[in-house]
């Protein structure tokens, strides 16, 4: 078996989650039928496998019954099946394959993205919104509150609003507004919390 709730980062939701790209230790245990811990007569090759193309290896000694694995998370949320199987070369009989499904989640955020017109008129408003992601690019959630002041260079004649604009805690997007009364090509940038991120008009 897989000890999926080792691997567990949110008790408090069903099923296993997991932060992408993370490194985690995977623990793979013999059991009986009834599911009771046993130990292993010789030692047994195991091999670990994700659906992402993940390939690690460990060994259960005879005599022991578990072995831990070091697993590369992928770096891409969704849901994988993590399975761990008996490779042992010159057995006759082998040991029965366990699999887990584990959902990756997104790391904590570390940039962002503004989207939204890249032309606008003198005084015309365009809306823009702000995504949170993470080091790997996958969407991400703020954790609380998460305030980004808006500037633009040149700063003549330009008008954000609302400034600062905030994501709030648990969402990953925020939207406003900005015109200008001059035409000239703008730099936006957003920045706040460790997260700064730019956007030409």
């Amino acid at each position: 078996t897989i000890d999926a709730n080792a691997l567990d980062e949110d008790a408090s939701k069903d099923g296993t989650q997991v932060t992408a790209g993370s490194s985690k230790s995977v623990t793979v245990k013999l059991t009986d039928q009834y599911g009771n811990e046993a130990n292993a007569a010789s030692a047994i090759t195991v091999k670990l496998s994700d659906t992402a193309g993940f390939e690690g290896s460990g060994t259960i000694a005879g005599g022991s019954s578990s072995t831990t694995i070091s697993w590369d998370v992928p770096q891409k949320v969704g849901t994988y099946s993590l399975t761990a199987e008996d490779v042992t070369e010159g057995v006759a009989t082998k040991m029965q394959a366990a699999s887990v499904s584990v959902e990756v989640i997104a790391a904590a955020p570390t940039k962002a993205d503004i989207t939204g017109p890249g032309y606008l008129d003198v005084n015309q408003e365009g809306t823009y919104t702000i995504t949170l992601k993470d080091a790997n690019d996958n969407v991400a959630k703020a954790s609380s509150d998460l305030s980004l002041t808006l500037t633009a260079s040149p700063s003549d004649g330009v008008t954000f609003d609302p400034n600062p604009v905030t994501v709030k805690a648990n969402e990953s997007t925020a939207t406003f507004k900005f015109k200008s009364s001059k035409a000239a090509m703008y730099t936006i940038t957003a920045s706040g919390g460790g997260i700064s991120s730019t956007k030409n008009v």
